[in-house]
């Protein structure tokens, strides 16, 4: 991968990150899902995908640095077995398009991912900072968007791509800095409060923890002290405006049905749950899902191949039967089993090596709290194989979290 004599010259520098963070807001940010992007009302981002390979062709440094990710075994020998599963798809469920859908974003995923994954020295510096405001000034926009423009959906319920959560948070703690820390929690909480999903309220606690131990760990007593000071000044005025906070929050609540049984509600079946052990509305379909890949889970090593929209409303692959009802999308474990088959055996094998030398690099507290977080992420969703505003984080933060170089970057 690219060295320190890549991107030579404060210039060219600045360049660098202005184009990928201006490119990457044209295709990750709500803007450019629901507006620039958008054609009656299909998100298009090969309108952006060419642009930035206009872009490429003019800036060959950059080109040769996806160059150099695309020659990677990483990315070569997994897009072999994405070609095999795309041709499975058309042939199973005879949707071109929605074959060639998922296609695309599971090569820019590896692409992103190989790029991340075999950075080092300065240049791995560079993309975690491209990485870092990327991660800042989506989820700033996507909070933005909801204040200003609404919801699009009719439901209650916002998502955010959570794997930029953990992006902010690794990165914000990596950099030592305590005000972009501090910015980055709340940021986090701002977020994870308004989208209304509990799965989005649990990913970003888990971040917000995961960040906080990486951050102390470096972090001396005198250190400690002038952070939890920081962290203090910026708690001070909800203190202070908390009853006026308290009343907005419960009018709101008064004036939305919806937002108050996806929140308190849900907060209140979900102890339910803990303590006798009710699956709430909508669980119980989740549920059937770790039925369905116990029972049939020979069966689904034929693999339905990538398209059909994810299965939405009719699980099965070749020889297993249907799970009618649910979505793909609704976890990867079950996305991976239905759709990849057999191929998603070496998947496993390869992250679980890759975690596993993890585990002598970054010690035990950080390898298992990666883990964890993504871990739950995949219980909870596979868009981030479907949507590119999803994968690419998801593909950034994991292979910057597997890369080797990672633990010996010099502000770790």
């Amino acid at each position: 991968m690219p060295t320190d004599k890549t991107i030579t010259g404060r210039p060219e520098r600045m360049a660098f990150h202005a184009w990928i963070l201006f490119f990457s807001l044209i295709l990750l940010s709500p803007f450019g899902i629901f507006y620039l992007l958008n054609i009656n009302g299909r998100y298009i981002p090969e309108i952006g995908i060419i642009l930035l390979l206009i872009f490429l062709i003019k800036k060959r440094t950059l080109a040769n640095i996806l160059y150099t990710a695309a020659k990677t075994r990483t990315f070569i020998y997994p897009l072999a077995i994405l070609l095999a599963l795309f041709l499975i798809g058309c042939v199973f469920h005879g949707d071109l398009i929605s074959a060639y859908s998922d296609l695309r974003v599971h090569v820019i995923f590896l692409l992103v991912f190989s790029l991340y994954y075999h950075a080092n020295g300065d240049f791995l510096r560079k993309i975690e900072g491209v990485l870092l405001a990327t991660s800042f000034v989506t989820l700033s926009l996507y909070l933005i968007f909801l204040l200003i423009v609404g919801n699009p959906s009719s439901s209650v319920k916002y998502t955010y791509p959570a794997a930029a959560y953990l992006s902010l948070m690794l990165l914000a703690a990596k950099k030592n800095n305590l005000v972009i820390l501090t910015a980055s929690i709340i940021l986090c909480i701002a977020c994870a409060i308004t989208s209304f999903y509990r799965g989005q309220w649990l990913l970003a606690a888990l971040a917000i923890l995961i960040s906080l131990s990486f951050f102390t760990n470096k972090k001396s007593a005198k250190s400690m002290l002038k952070y939890s000071f920081w962290l203090t000044l910026a708690i001070v005025p909800i203190v202070i405006f908390f009853d006026s906070i308290s009343s907005l929050v419960f009018s709101y609540f008064n004036q939305s049905e919806s937002a108050y049984i996806h929140s308190i509600g849900k907060f209140n079946g979900l102890i339910n749950t803990i303590k006798y052990g009710e699956l709430q509305a909508g669980d119980d379909i989740r549920f059937s899902y770790y039925q369905y890949m116990a029972e049939h889970f020979f069966a689904l090593m034929v693999p339905a191949g990538l398209g059909y929209d994810a299965q939405i409303l009719n699980i099965h692959s070749v020889f297993a039967p249907t799970l009618s009802g649910g979505n793909t999308l609704d976890s990867f474990y079950l996305f991976s089993l239905v759709h990849y088959g057999f191929f998603s055996l070496p998947l496993l094998a390869a992250l679980t090596l890759g975690f596993t030398s993890m585990l002598k690099r970054q010690g035990a507290k950080v390898t298992i709290g990666l883990l964890t977080w993504l871990a739950v992420y995949a219980s909870l969703s596979a868009a981030f194989v479907t949507e590119l505003y999803f994968a690419f984080f998801t593909a950034a933060i994991t292979g910057l979290a597997l890369n080797k170089a990672f633990s010996r970057n010099p502000y770790l």
